[in-house]
């Protein structure tokens, strides 16, 4: 299969500079407050593990969040593209799975480039502060990590483009795009400080994201309120199945629905 439309949007994506600033800088921007800023509430003279901990929350965060920003970008371009895209899926060449696959590693592949340099800029930041090399606890993890948050986002995300092409309209399309990050900045700071069951933090595919991240960094398993480590925890494999289930089906979903697009007005693209 030629790959040269996957190859493009990837370098698009990762090229763009809306992606660099809101990606890498704004995601060095949140690690260097927590390391420099939100680490004062840590006891002095805290044990690495503590840090490591730490660390790994905030990276946490920047790991969920990023696929949600790099998302924004990829989910208005879909929009635009609504007008042709049924058109070539019915009498062109590019098969809905085509497509699926293209658009999934358009927001996958930069999802993983912007969080390993993110880790990256973790690890330096942390060393800058406490002169530590916190280094991740399984670094295999990490990317698996990743990689399963960042096709929950992805997923989720296409199945929002699919309903509004297919049912809704693009009048509500900036702010649905900014759903997946709004839902993601409520429950990390909510959960920060606020105890939620432990049934909720396995249905929730956020918060499964969040603690099997920090799981995979820190090598601790999350508590049910983040920054107090030591309560009830969370188990990191159901995390994984849970985040699983959720890509299988909010992808099933759109599948049928991809074909079923049909073309939109300008005139209702305009009004985003």
């Amino acid at each position: 299969m030629n790959l040269s439309l996957e190859k493009y949007r990837v370098i698009r994506v990762i090229t763009n500079k809306y992606n660099i600033f809101w990606g890498v800088l704004y995601s060095a921007f949140w690690i260097l407050l927590s390391a420099f800023v939100f680490s004062i509430q840590l006891p002095k003279g805290s044990s690495p593990q503590v840090y490591l901990y730490f660390s790994g929350g905030w990276f946490s965060f920047i790991a969920v969040y990023l696929p949600t920003a790099i998302s924004v970008g990829v989910l208005t371009t879909m929009v635009y593209q609504t007008g042709s895209i049924p058109y070539l899926i019915r009498f062109g060449k590019l098969s809905a799975s085509r497509y699926i696959i293209s658009n999934y590693l358009a927001m996958l592949i930069p999802s993983i480039v912007f969080s390993l340099i993110s880790l990256v800029l973790t690890i330096i930041a942390y060393f800058m502060k406490y002169n530590i090399i916190l280094m991740p606890y399984n670094i295999g993890l990490v990317f698996l990590s990743i990689i399963l948050t960042s096709l929950f986002v992805i997923s989720l995300d296409f199945l929002l483009y699919t309903i509004m092409a297919k049912f809704l309209g693009f009048k509500q399309a900036n702010f649905i795009s900014f759903l997946p990050m709004m839902l993601m900045f409520a429950l990390f700071f909510s959960n920060l400080y606020i105890s939620f069951p432990k049934a909720l933090l396995y249905i929730s595919p956020i918060n499964a994201c969040l603690d099997l991240t920090l799981y995979s960094y820190s090598g601790q398993e999350p508590s049910t309120t983040l920054a107090f480590p030591g309560s009830e925890t969370v188990s990191p494999l159901l995390d994984a199945i849970s985040i699983t289930a959720w890509i299988v089906i909010l992808t099933a979903i759109s599948m049928p629905l991809v074909s079923r697009i049909y073309y939109r007005p300008e005139e209702e693209i305009r009004q985003m």
